[in-house]
C-alpha cells in the first residue's frame, strides 16, 4: 500500500478533506456555493442572499459557503469600508449566524471556508469569525481551501474549492 502525504508541499500545512454523506431527494443532491455576500457593504444585495436561504432551505439544497459572508470592514482596510458598513464586526457575525441556523439545524451547510475579509479580523486581533461561525453553527471548518468527498448514493464526487484572493 502507498502511503499518501496529507501535507501541503507549498506552505506544510495539513491539507483538509470534507467527507459528506449527501442524502438524495428525488433522486440526486443539489448543492448552492454561496460567497462574498459581503453583508454590511452598502452593496450587499441582502434580499437575494436570504431568498437563496429560503430556496436552499425550502428544497432541501446543501450549502457550501464559500467565504466573505460579511463585509468586517477594520480602519486598517483599503478604502472608507470602515466608515461605510452597515453595523460593526460583531453585529454582522451575530446576523449572520441567525441568518444561517435553520439550515445548519437541518445539517444542510456541508462546510464554511474562511474569506479574505473576514481574515482582516483574524490579522488584527488573532480572533477567526469564520471559525466561530463554524463552531456555532456546529458546521465543518474548511479553511482556505479544502477537498471534500461527496457521497450521494453510490456516487461520490470529489470536488476542490477555495475562496481565492485577487489583488
Amino acid at each position: 500500500t502507498r502511503k499518501i502525504d496529507m501535507n501541503d508541499k507549498l506552505v506544510g500545512r495539513p491539507i483538509r478533506l470534507n467527507k459528506q454523506v449527501l442524502t438524495p431527494r428525488g433522486g440526486y443532491a443539489e448543492i448552492m456555493w454561496i460567497g462574498d455576500v459581503h453583508y454590511g457593504s452598502p452593496q450587499c444585495d441582502r434580499q437575494r442572499f436570504l431568498d437563496n436561504l429560503a430556496y436552499c432551505l425550502k428544497n432541501g439544497v446543501y450549502v457550501l459557503l464559500m467565504g466573505d459572508l460579511c463585509e468586517v470592514a477594520t480602519r486598517h482596510s483599503v478604502g472608507a469600508g470602515v466608515y461605510e458598513q452597515e453595523n460593526v464586526a460583531e453585529v454582522q457575525h451575530e446576523q449572520m449566524v441567525e441568518w444561517l441556523r435553520p439550515l445548519a439545524k437541518k445539517n444542510l451547510i456541508i462546510g464554511s471556508h474562511q474569506g479574505n475579509h473576514c481574515e482582516r479580523i483574524y490579522k488584527e486581533t488573532g480572533f477567526n469569525m469564520s471559525k466561530a461561525l463554524c463552531r456555532e453553527l456546529k458546521i465543518p471548518y474548511l479553511g482556505d481551501a479544502c477537498w471534500s468527498e461527496f457521497r450521494v448514493g453510490n456516487q461520490t464526487y470529489d470536488v476542490y474549492s477555495l475562496h481565492g484572493r485577487t489583488g
